[in-house]
């Protein structure tokens, strides 16, 4: 399929949107979708886009309500944070988005944080993760 564009709502309202140039489904006891000319997701809350997420291979899978970002990802929320990874995995049944790569993280305010077992809300809003480095700013002057 040429020019993907898959709309996942709730109660009338969209909650995401995959874009892709192209589309590969493959059938079975496991069907997928491949898209491996770049995917682009789009997250919306209240009918307003807070987040995107886009790679180079995007595997959807309708069986466990997963899809698989691939290469040279990079997710963005609404508070002006970015997340790069090779691979970035969204559950749609648990509604988190997590990776076993190094995932690193660009805040708005410019500190850097490099996570191992990398967990998030599907909102890219509130994370947790293991093996834990980070390049903090500090801008207040120390006090005695």
């Amino acid at each position: 399929i040429h020019g993907v564009d898959i709309i996942f709502s709730d109660s009338a309202k969209v909650k995401f949107r995959i874009q892709a140039p192209l589309l590969l489904q493959y059938g079975g006891k496991k069907p997928y979708n491949l898209m491996p000319k770049s995917v682009n997701a789009l997250i919306f809350e209240n009918m307003v886009q807070t987040g995107q997420i886009t790679a180079d291979t995007g595997i959807q899978s309708d069986v466990d309500k997963k899809i698989q970002f691939r290469k040279n990802v990079v997710a963005k929320n609404d508070k002006g944070d970015t997340y790069k990874s090779d691979e970035l995995i969204w559950d749609q049944t648990t509604k988190t988005v997590y990776s076993n790569k190094i995932v690193q993280i660009t805040q708005a305010n410019g500190n850097v944080v490099n996570i191992n077992s990398f967990v998030s809300d599907d909102k890219m809003k509130h994370w947790t993760g293991k093996q834990t480095t980070a390049i903090l700013t500090v801008t207040d002057a120390p006090t005695q």
